[in-house]
């Protein structure tokens, strides 16, 4: 039990220090965005199983602090059990604060421009192990790169995170598990659908002009 106060008081450290410092991953900071990445787990030792494998879905809140989001994360890993040959199952929903620390790079086509961001989230975990499905409390702490493209706003994704939760259910005799993962995939700004607003077009020059006090917009009496 200790351990697990100890990952909370970790997180709940990196969520505090970026709110502090101000922060937000996504390359347009004012537009909603989502990703798509594909995982790879390097499970905890203790499970009899191999290595999992899954995606994870993203949708990212820019936040009114400089360079923060809040992200809303969803995962699906499956992993082979050694003893038989069939998979179980592991579904999280994560809350995640991220943080990024800007723009960098070289003053060359040759090398891309990357943002460095590091990420603390806490969540529910759905384990599902030979059949018996059972939610645990969890929490994450991460880093990762965004790498910008020029299409849309575009940007390629990869992080690593290290996944732990209280858990006594999915292996016999540990009460605490922890997965690490890495992800890669790719980020788009919803831009699309949550657009800024064209500016009103000013009216024609008059002697004598309406205006309408919410808009600014003059019509010619």
């Amino acid at each position: 039990m200790r351990k697990v106060w100890k990952l909370a008081g970790a997180v709940a450290g990196l969520i505090w220090w970026a709110v502090q410092a101000g922060a937000v991953n996504a390359p347009n900071n004012d537009i909603l965005y989502a990703a798509a990445t594909w995982n790879y787990e390097f499970s905890d030792g203790a499970r009899d199983s191999d290595d999992g494998q899954g995606y994870q879905l993203i949708y990212g809140v820019p936040l009114s602090w400089d360079k923060t989001a809040l992200e809303v994360t969803f995962s699906d890993i499956g992993r082979t059990r050694h003893l038989d040959g069939n998979k179980d199952y592991q579904t999280l929903l994560m809350l995640d604060l991220v943080r990024d620390f800007g723009l960098f790079g070289w003053d060359t086509k040759w090398l891309p421009k990357f943002k460095p961001f590091v990420l603390a989230g806490l969540g529910g975990i759905q384990e599902d192990v030979r059949g018996d499905r059972h939610i645990h409390f969890g929490g994450e702490l991460g880093a990762g790169l965004l790498l910008p493209t020029n299409f849309h706003g575009w940007s390629l994704r990869a992080d690593a995170r290290v996944l732990g939760q209280s858990n006594d259910k999915s292996v016999a005799g540990e009460d605490m598990l922890i997965d690490y993962r890495v992800t890669a995939g790719l980020q788009i700004p919803l831009s699309y659908f949550y657009g800024e607003k064209a500016a009103v077009a000013p009216g024609a020059d008059c002697e004598l002009a309406v205006v309408d006090v919410g808009s600014g917009r003059r019509d010619c009496a």
